[in-house]
């Protein structure tokens, strides 16, 4: 079977949502793929960057109900609307690296049943780039983020998004543990 990726992105309507989707629709997402930006609320900029991509993206523009929050209510509802074979997240201001989806298809192909954790790599205006999440290959605080997972789409077995600071983590081990 073919693999169908279900990218959300839950967004507060910052311009860098240009660079992740660009890096989305560059580095190997197709148009089988699909895109979910997910607003807090309403956001006029990020409704008017989807529009600039859906000639080159399966890409769709939904709101939540405003609050506040850094993503957890939109990548809830992002996933009860995609339709994809694997789920994934990116927040609005992440940016892809040179053929990350393809690689990440290529080896999520291999192994379809599975939760694929990937390590990333974070640039920070006042910092160089190091290297953040997945330093261990243990699912633990501060070593896992909604960057770094491809999960089957499996409604029964996901996790939930807490609305707390710790929510990336809280989902993954859910999700973790309902998969073994």
């Amino acid at each position: 079977d073919m693999i169908r990726f279900s990218l959300t992105v839950p967004t507060c309507g910052r311009p860098s949502l240009y660079q992740t989707l660009h890096g989305a629709w560059t580095e190997g997402l197709t148009r089988e793929d699909e895109v979910i930006v997910v607003g807090d609320g309403p956001q006029p900029e990020a409704l008017r960057i989807v529009k600039f991509f859906e000639d080159r993206l399966n890409i769709r523009y939904v709101e939540t109900q405003k609050t506040g929050c850094v993503g957890m209510a939109q990548r809830n509802y992002g996933m009860t609307l995609a339709t994809g074979t694997h789920l994934t997240f990116m927040d609005d201001d992440d940016v892809y690296t040179p053929n990350a989806f393809r690689t990440i298809r290529m080896i999520v192909s291999k192994h379809p049943e599975r939760i694929h954790i990937f390590r990333i790599r974070a640039v920070a205006k006042r910092l160089a780039c190091w290297d953040v999440i997945w330093k261990d290959p243990e699912v633990k605080m501060s070593n896992v983020g909604s960057p770094t997972i491809v999960v089957p789409n499996v409604p029964e077995k996901l996790g939930r998004w807490p609305n707390e600071y710790e929510g990336d983590f809280r989902f993954i081990d859910a999700t973790v543990k309902l998969f073994e």
